[in-house]
């Protein structure tokens, strides 16, 4: 199987998870004539309920739990004020994740796209929005090129600015459409 790089936005990433955290924050209650009423053969065992409080999460911990459950182990990086949530996330899991700073986004795609190559598993390589993103292009570009798996996390501008001409607000399915297999 041939694949090649990808892009996904980490702004569509936390608008999808803000949806999934408050269904599971707010689980729909259960009739009262549905609970169990004889517990007699669960020797003694009491029956969940809905009741229990979940610990809130942030978009960026959702993101990091779905990399390490997906086997992910390594990123490369520039690090940036757009996704701060990720970074403190990934600090969290220090001992399960190795980030590696690379100090310039160019580098970082090339190195996660070199570790895609080595290792037959999606090299991940975050960025910050605008210049960083462009900067990353080039890497996204080589591993389409060369059908290596590849995987760039773009930092994004709130979503109540989206085209508004805010800070750095780059049309980034516009620009990574061409060279990647998957842009959001």
């Amino acid at each position: 199987m041939v694949e090649c790089a990808g892009y996904v936005s980490i702004r569509q990433f936390f608008f999808n998870a803000d949806v999934s955290l408050t269904a599971l924050q707010n689980p729909p209650r259960r009739a009262a004539s549905s609970a169990i009423e004889n517990t007699d053969d669960m020797d003694g065992a009491r029956p969940m309920t809905q009741n229990a409080p979940f610990k809130r999460r942030t978009g960026g911990q959702v993101l990091v739990d779905q990399l390490l459950i997906h086997g992910a182990d390594t990123a490369y990086c520039v690090p940036g004020e757009s996704y701060l949530e990720v970074l403190d996330a990934l600090h969290d899991v220090q001992d399960r994740f190795t980030l590696i700073n690379a100090r310039h986004e160019a580098g970082a795609a090339n190195m996660a796209e070199t570790y895609g190559k080595l290792h037959g598993t999606p090299g991940i390589c975050m960025v910050t929005r605008g210049p960083g993103a462009c900067h990353a292009a080039i890497g996204v570009h080589i591993a389409q090129q060369d059908s290596t798996p590849m995987i760039l996390l773009v930092g994004q501008i709130a979503r109540d600015t989206t085209d508004r001409e805010a800070f750095q607000e780059v049309d980034y399915r516009a620009m990574f459409g061409p060279i990647a297999k998957w842009a959001t």
